[in-house]
């Protein structure tokens, strides 16, 4: 049988061909460039804007305006006298992100049933203990965060996320006793002058212990200056129905 010249092995020349491109690549060096020194800037600079906007085209403007508001708190560290009190609030704001606060609430004289359960089962009488009767707030409010979300594909509801911080008085038998607030809190707008305000706030407050004295049941009240001071650290929730002028 006769066979071609030549003959010709496909995975022999592909082994050969492959340890000669090894070959070739480690004689290969990264050649390097060079520019001349007056060609390199001295220094690099940042663009600068002269006013960066985060938020543009804002539906709702609050800055110079005032906000008045119907409140509705409760109090959810009390646990002898009813939580639920009510009032008003005004504020202002300076701009977009800072402003100031007011509110007054007035509790509602309405009592606990742990403190029923608690004078039937102690026989300790706590009528006429002193109790918060009012509480008038003043706060710095900064409200970093605005935006707005889609509950349902006609509807857009915009907020405010804000943090608050400062301090009042709480009236309780006739004294005023001073209050140490902090706390945050979400506005949600229905429209740009309507909105729900929700604030939850720490409430530190150094007042009469009601349970420091004993109340004769039937008998006089002792006066407040009778009971001890101690510290409370309360948790107090509001909701407002804010409108914006």
């Amino acid at each position: 049988m006769l066979r071609p010249p030549f003959h010709c092995d496909h995975e022999r020349m592909s082994r050969l061909f492959l340890c000669a491109l090894v070959l070739f690549s480690l004689h290969l060096e990264a050649e390097t460039i060079q520019f001349p020194q007056e060609e390199l800037a001295n220094e690099s600079v940042l663009p600068v804007f002269d006013r960066p906007q985060a938020v543009k085209n804002r539906r709702v403007n609050v800055a110079e305006r005032f906000e008045v508001g119907l409140v509705g708190g409760a109090d959810l560290s009390e646990p002898f006298f009813g939580p639920f009190s009510f009032g008003g609030s005004l504020a202002y704001n300076f701009g977009e992100t800072q402003g100031l606060y007011f509110s007054f609430n007035s509790s509602l004289k309405q009592d606990s049933t742990f403190k029923k359960q608690l004078e039937s089962d102690t026989n300790t009488n706590l009528d006429g203990a002193p109790r918060v009767e009012y509480l008038l707030l003043a706060n710095y409010q900064y409200a970093p965060f605005y935006g707005k979300m889609s509950i349902t594909k006609q509807t857009v509801t915009n907020f405010h996320l804000f943090f608050t911080a400062g301090g009042g008085l709480a009236a309780m038998g006739g004294q005023m006793n001073p209050v140490v607030s902090l706390g945050l809190g979400q506005k949600f707008y229905f429209s740009p002058r309507w909105a729900l305000r929700f604030d939850l706030r720490g409430l530190v407050l150094n007042g009469p212990d009601p349970l420091s004295v004993a109340i004769p049941e039937g008998g006089p009240v002792p006066e407040i200056s009778e009971f001890k001071k101690r510290l409370f650290i309360n948790t107090f929730l509001t909701a407002a129905l804010v409108v914006v002028l």
